[in-house]
């Protein structure tokens, strides 16, 4: 038994049902290779530059602030990811997409997919080399597949998928299906809807520079005509 002190730093994760695969292989198959760093907890607005004990105490408020604990919910933790930039850098990345609309409505029978094509600027032309990592909050509602440039990957299931009509993404969240693809641009189709209207979400994240931009699809019910007798 021992005490934990603030030179002792305790790591909250939650595994993806891959990531509990790799664990139970055993073997030295679970490899942690990347990962990043967030701050969505932390309110900046509490630096305190009056405080009367001095300079070394101006973040004490935030320093004392609770850390959220692991969201399996890709979209709702890591919003604010740290990133490295430039010494010289005055802004911060930003990513919107080709034509600026980040709202669409598609139909349960559309044929031909619609293309998601991220642009980032601050700087002009960032992830370039690595691309974007694109995740559908609902793979109940939309099929996805990242296209052209290193890494591009099909949301495939645990199975896989050899096109985008059969793929369904990667099932990271079991409760909200949530899917992931990476590329440098993204097709997308819709999963039919037969009851009613429904809506996911796609967060674009750059894959170098940082920086997201939210994506809210509708996909419409199909109606069947049914001749009368």
């Amino acid at each position: 038994m021992k005490y934990l002190d603030n030179n002792a730093v305790t790591v909250d994760c939650i595994l993806t049902k891959l990531g509990r695969e790799k664990l139970s292989e055993g073997l030295g198959e679970f490899q942690i290779v990347k990962f990043a760093c967030g701050d969505d907890e932390v309110d900046y607005r509490l630096w305190d530059t009056a405080n009367s004990n001095g300079t070394a105490y101006y973040g004490q408020a935030i320093e004392n602030m609770p850390v959220v604990e692991a969201n399996p919910n890709e979209t709702k933790t890591m919003r604010h990811k740290l990133i490295t930039l430039s010494k010289n850098s005055q802004r911060l990345p930003a990513i919107t997409l080709d034509g600026g609309i980040t709202s669409f409505t598609i139909e349960s029978n559309l044929t031909s997919p619609l293309v998601l094509k991220p642009v980032t600027y601050n700087p002009s032309g960032g992830n370039a080399g690595l691309g974007y990592t694109a995740t559908i909050t609902n793979g109940a509602v939309l099929k996805i597949e990242g296209t052209s440039g290193p890494g591009a990957t099909k949301g495939g299931n645990a199975g896989g998928g050899t096109n985008l009509a059969q793929s369904k993404g990667i099932q990271t969240n079991t409760d909200n299906k949530t899917v992931t693809a990476t590329g440098m641009e993204f097709n997308i189709l819709p999963v039919a809807q037969y009851n009613e209207n429904k809506t996911a979400q796609i967060m674009i994240t750059g894959n170098e520079t940082g920086g997201f931009i939210m994506v809210t699809i509708t996909v419409n019910k199909q109606t069947v005509n049914v001749p009368t007798v």
